[in-house]
């Protein structure tokens, strides 16, 4: 992303919001891996290149969470022309509270607000700059506030324990099913061990009883004789 030119940061901007709704600055519906928490660190306002009568706040933010990705500066421009003050509009109303930013002329107290370095929730996605050279960043496709990226972390982190809860019951039934089958596989093993020692229990030398017979054919010793 080319290096934005220096502008200045007025004391008090005075817009007129009269008739001005929120419009396009609401949340995008889901971006599950571009969500930030960023620190807003500066507020000029310039001038567009090709035409000097257009004006636009240029934003400059520094994520802070996810902890990965702090540090990281990303730039966001709210348009200061009466069709395009819903971008501003929509900046404030996330960055200071809905029932800050009126829809009547007001003093916005540019100054004041960068020096009080305010967080707020931007969703961003990618860009190729300039068109066709490969290069990508960041640009912000919406903003919300701080409370609803607190809820979304917590929503998160809530869904992350769920997950892990799943896993221990997954490998306590699997424990289980395993100890059971090593159970059914010992039972026949052992009636089969009972079995084979019962017959070899029961297997006795058959011992012939020819003693008789010998007495027949062999003659008897006269011990007389002797």
């Amino acid at each position: 992303m080319p290096k934005p030119q220096k502008g200045k940061t007025p004391k008090v901007l005075t817009v007129d919001f009269t008739g001005v709704e929120r419009g396009g600055g609401g949340r995008s519906a889901h971006v599950p891996d571009d969500d930030y928490l960023a620190q807003v660190q500066s507020g000029e306002v310039r001038k567009k290149k090709d035409d000097p009568s257009r004006k636009h706040i240029l934003w400059g933010l520094v994520i802070q969470e996810p902890k990965k990705y702090r540090g990281k500066k990303i730039f966001h421009r709210t348009g200061l022309s009466k069709e395009s003050l819903w971008s501003l509009r929509g900046f404030l109303m996330d960055l200071l509270g809905e029932n800050k930013v009126p829809q009547s002329s007001v003093d916005i107290p540019l100054a004041k607000i960068v020096k009080q370095q305010g967080l707020i929730g931007i969703t961003t996605e990618e860009e190729e700059y300039p068109e066709g050279s490969g290069k990508f960043s960041s640009k912000v496709s919406a903003t919300f506030s701080k409370k609803d990226w607190d809820d979304l972390k917590n929503k998160a982190d809530d869904d992350e324990d769920e997950e892990e809860d799943e896993e221990e019951e997954d490998e306590e039934e699997e424990e289980d099913e395993d100890e059971e089958e090593e159970e059914e596989e010992e039972k026949p093993k052992k009636k089969a061990k009972k079995e084979k020692t019962k017959k070899k229990k029961s297997k006795k030398p058959v011992v012939e009883d020819d003693e008789d017979e010998d007495d027949e054919d062999v003659d008897e010793i006269d011990v007389d004789d002797l």
